[in-house]
């Protein structure tokens, strides 16, 4: 979701977002020389923050989307390197669904040619495609626009077929490009941050019964993954147990955790380093699924457990996001917890 300062402005003043009311609210912003904008788990709770606290939490505290006054100059300081990046700026910038009172994007009628040359400049895995290329490229990676029908129009003269997108304004493309590239960076900072705090990050992974014959092999990628990209101290695992199944019923049998390098145990194994722990924990879990859809356990296990302070839901391979849970927001309301309900699809979570 691309939120920009003014529409944040106007929704932490409770304006209608106008550019009138932006100006209005930019300039108050202004004069309040000590605060800046900014938000913690979600860009729709904006929140003032005084700027010596910001900058001593940069990794707390995320700045919103503003323009780029350099747009063109500021193209090549960045590039999207992976499939995931660019279908996320695809999604971002070009969005099949409607965005309400956003003033950084316009409804156009636009061709995959208009998509192409945007973003060419923000990426190097094209300069061997074609439109037809990247057409083809679409069609396997499935960013939101294609599922739009298409229509024939005349633009530029000829005829053309377009679907009718809701697009962000160019100043804005420089600034989400580098925001897409830096995630992974600022995610990785934010860890850091909370073990300077006195946090220990602890890592789980789970696999589902069934015939599977690398499931050891899978579970290895997991855990390395934990460990590359959220530096999890300690990495407990399930072998067999279902998305479902209650966490503290997991494991009671099997104890077998010795063929996996770099890990410290079961399920089981977890409770009881949560249960005895002097440290405040962060658990870090590659997608929902990988740790429960079961949203009243997951309440129950926050409550039973005063040390587990946070719960990171890492699906940066898929859609380049994370998601954090407070122990404060899941006790203060239950519904937080609804993303865990319902398993959309599977994810390969060893390939992560």
């Amino acid at each position: 979701m691309n939120i920009t300062e003014g529409q944040a402005l106007c929704m932490l003043f409770s304006m209608e977002c106008t550019e009138e009311n932006i100006s209005l609210l930019t300039k108050k912003l202004e004069s309040y020389e000590e605060l800046l904008l900014c938000y913690e788990t979600h860009p729709l709770n904006p929140v003032l923050v005084t700027k010596s606290r910001v900058f001593s939490l940069p990794y707390t505290f995320k700045r919103y989307l503003i323009e780029s006054p350099t747009a063109n100059h500021a193209t090549n300081e960045v590039k999207l390197s992976s499939g995931t990046h660019v279908v996320q700026f695809i999604n971002a910038a070009f969005c099949a669904n409607e965005v309400p009172n956003n003033p950084a994007y316009t409804q156009e009628d636009i061709t995959s040619k208009d998509i192409f040359t945007s973003i060419l400049p923000y990426t190097d895995i094209f300069d061997e495609k074609t439109v037809l290329g990247f057409s083809q490229w679409c069609v396997k990676n499935k960013p939101g626009f294609i599922t739009l029908p298409v229509t024939r129009k005349r633009k530029h003269g000829v005829n053309a077929r377009t679907r009718q997108l809701y697009v962000l304004k160019k100043e804005y493309l420089a600034n989400l490009a580098k925001n897409i590239v830096m995630f992974l960076p600022n995610h990785q900072n934010y860890i850091k941050q909370l073990k300077e705090e006195g946090y220990e990050i602890v890592g789980y992974a789970r696999k589902s019964p069934g015939e599977q014959p690398n499931r050891l092999a899978n579970l290895t990628a997991m855990v390395n993954k934990l460990k590359e990209r959220s530096f999890v101290d300690k990495c407990f695992i399930s072998r067999v147990s279902n998305a479902s199944d209650e966490l503290g019923e997991r494991d009671l049998r099997d104890t077998s955790t010795s063929n996996i390098p770099g890990t410290h145990g079961n399920t089981q194994d977890m409770i009881g380093h949560i249960a005895s722990s002097n440290k405040k924990i962060c658990l870090v879990v590659i997608d929902y699924a990988g740790f429960s859809t079961n949203q009243q356990n997951i309440y129950d296990f926050v409550h039973n457990h005063k040390a587990l302070e946070k719960i990171i839901i890492d699906q940066i391979p898929y859609y380049n996001q994370t998601t954090c849970f407070t122990r404060s927001q899941i006790l203060d309301d239950i519904s937080v917890l609804s993303v865990f309900d319902c398993r959309m699809k599977t994810l390969q979570r060893s390939k992560a």
